[in-house]
């Protein structure tokens, strides 16, 4: 599974956790698949364990995730725990940028299907984007990062420097993937720009704005294509996706946050 779909299995255990009060385990037509061990973001959830009282399968969706096959799906949140180390980390690199706008152009080089989710005018937004602390995040591994005017990179050392980050950001832009999915656990102002290759009735959570476009590869854009394979339609969908649409979502996301701190006053 990648990094979203084990966040959003992490939600789903949290749920029969708080439902039943008992742990959870991890299964593939009824075997355990992974160990909880081999993935980071479940290292902290005390309700999800290898030998827990109660099967949940990753794949329950004949054999697929819960939004393939073109279904609707709302993800479900869980909490997270941070560790000391992790927190001080965060005090360390980003606190004194607070308040700060995670900007996302990353994308995971190996995948067959990274151009349909790929928005190639990331440059351009940072070179037109009013003066604000914007920290772009890069991470280890198989992943292709860029450039970007007026950011600060901060390097994420794994998932839950990621996940942390994202918790204490003001407003994010980001495509569909895991930074749209640990802002959506944590209820964080999102611009997710999705074209036509993920819709947000699969994968969306409130809070969030999506700049979804309908393709003749798709009959909904709210739901998506949701091909494995490259397509050529998503690709050219988000290339159409300009910086002025992703600009006024931006300021939407902003006007959220500032009703959202009115209310807290």
């Amino acid at each position: 599974m990648g990094l979203g779909d084990d966040m959003m299995w992490r939600g789903e255990a949290y749920q029969i956790h708080k439902r039943t009060g008992r742990s959870v385990r991890p299964v593939r037509k009824g075997r355990l698949s992974p160990r909880k061990e081999s993935r980071v973001i479940w290292q902290d959830a005390e309700w999800i364990q290898d030998d827990g009282d109660v099967a949940c399968e990753t794949h329950p969706n004949q054999g697929k995730r819960w939004y393939n096959r073109r279904t609707p799906y709302r993800p479900k949140i869980a909490p997270y725990q941070f560790t000391t180390q992790e927190q001080r980390w965060w005090d360390l690199n980003l606190k004194p940028k607070q308040p700060y706008i995670i900007i996302n152009p990353t994308q995971k080089k190996r995948t067959k299907c990274k151009f349909n989710k790929h928005w190639p005018h990331f440059k351009d937004l940072m070179l037109t984007l009013p003066r604000a602390n914007y920290v772009h995040l890069t991470h280890a591994g198989q992943h292709e990062d860029v450039i970007l005017a007026q950011t600060h990179q901060v390097y994420t050392p794994s998932a839950r420097q990621m996940m942390i980050a994202v918790k204490y950001a003001h407003v994010v832009i980001t495509t569909e993937g895991a930074v749209h999915h640990a802002a959506g656990n944590f209820s964080i102002p999102t611009v997710v720009i999705r074209g036509s290759c993920i819709g947000s009735k699969t994968t969306g959570y409130a809070n969030q704005i999506n700049i979804e476009r309908k393709a003749p590869c798709n009959e909904d854009a709210r739901i998506g294509c949701h091909t494995m394979s490259r397509c050529q339609e998503c690709e050219r969908t988000m290339q159409s996706i300009d910086v002025q649409t992703v600009q006024k979502a931006l300021e939407k996301c902003l006007a959220l946050r500032d009703i959202d701190e009115l209310n807290c006053k």
